[in-house]
């Protein structure tokens, strides 16, 4: 089960908080002006918080699969007046993160401007991290709401399912009935799952790269590659299954190819945790590699991104 939105952001947060803090008195001990500076930057994507969080204490009460007809549609409406206000904070928060991520400070000592990036290298990783883990959390909450936006449709899929199963006349067929029908409900749902899958990589990217060793790779890649993996063997079977390949949205899905078999190894295989012999190097290629591999894929399928 996934973590409570408000959770997630809070394991981000309050180590970037800790971070700005450590770099704006480092900052100010050199030179006074300079610590005052780290602050403005910083201090808006610090303070900056409390509309995200509102809306992601909100859909975390929210509780679907009521019976009742009328609990359910209310609970729904209300799931997406939250993810709106929380797409809403999410942009404005965004512009303060790039404003911190390409500010540059005057230092009172050489007259020249020196980059955030350069000045507080560890408070600009962790802006990153935390322009991912939103991004991340956004499309999560977005993948929850179309999943319960087409109920309906699934439940008429697997309609249709019960009545093909009693018309199989084998188990082979039945089985195929059964393939068909499951991704015909993976497709509904494709779009949304793809976005978080991809985000959840970026984010997983980032705070590897926040701190880059063995026991942080091992601990976020765990799950970094393996929901990205299984959207490419979905994408696979769709454009292979009779009852599906001659879909116009399955159609314009490319064929994932050598993709599928690059991120397996990240999916479940010898990527998705290195050994304990791994060194730093083996940690630095292995990132590097999975971060060439989700812009790839990420561009090879914008199309479906996009929804």
């Amino acid at each position: 089960m996934a973590n409570p939105f408000a959770t997630d952001w809070g394991n981000v947060y309050n180590p970037a908080v800790n971070a700005f803090s450590k770099d704006i008195k480092t900052c100010a001990q050199k030179d006074l002006d300079e610590g005052r500076a780290v602050m403005g930057l910083l201090g808006k994507p610090k303070d900056g918080t409390a509309k995200l969080l509102a809306a992601m204490v909100e859909l975390d009460k929210v509780k679907f699969g009521s019976p009742d007809p009328k609990v359910a549609k209310a609970s729904l409406a209300t799931y997406e007046a939250q993810v709106k206000l929380l797409k809403s904070a999410q942009g404005t928060y965004a512009k303060l993160l790039d404003t911190a991520m390409s500010g540059e400070i005057v230092s009172s000592q050489t007259k020249k401007k020196v980059k955030l990036k350069d000045l507080a290298p560890d408070s600009y990783r962790q802006l990153k991290v935390l322009s991912t883990e939103l991004a991340a959390i956004v499309a999560r909450a977005e993948q929850m709401l179309k999943s319960q936006q087409v109920v309906k449709q699934s439940d008429k899929i697997n309609e249709k399912q019960q009545k093909d199963m009693a018309k199989a006349k084998s188990e082979e067929a039945r089985k195929a009935v059964e393939a068909e029908a499951r991704l015909k409900k993976m497709l509904l749902t494709l779009n949304s799952g793809f976005v978080s899958s991809i985000s959840k990589g970026k984010a997983a990217i980032q705070k590897i790269k926040a701190k880059p060793d063995l026991k942080t790779y091992n601990e976020w890649m765990n799950n970094a590659g393996r929901d990205i993996s299984q959207n490419l063997v979905n994408i696979k079977k769709m454009k292979d299954e009779a009852g599906l390949k001659d879909m116009k949205q399955v159609k314009a899905l490319a064929d994932p190819k050598s993709l599928a078999t690059e991120i397996a190894v990240y999916g479940n295989g010898a990527r998705r945790k290195l050994p304990d012999s791994a060194s730093a190097q083996d940690v630095k290629k292995a990132l590097d590699d999975f971060s060439d591999l989700v812009k790839r894929i990420e561009a090879q399928y914008a199309n479906a991104l996009k929804g």
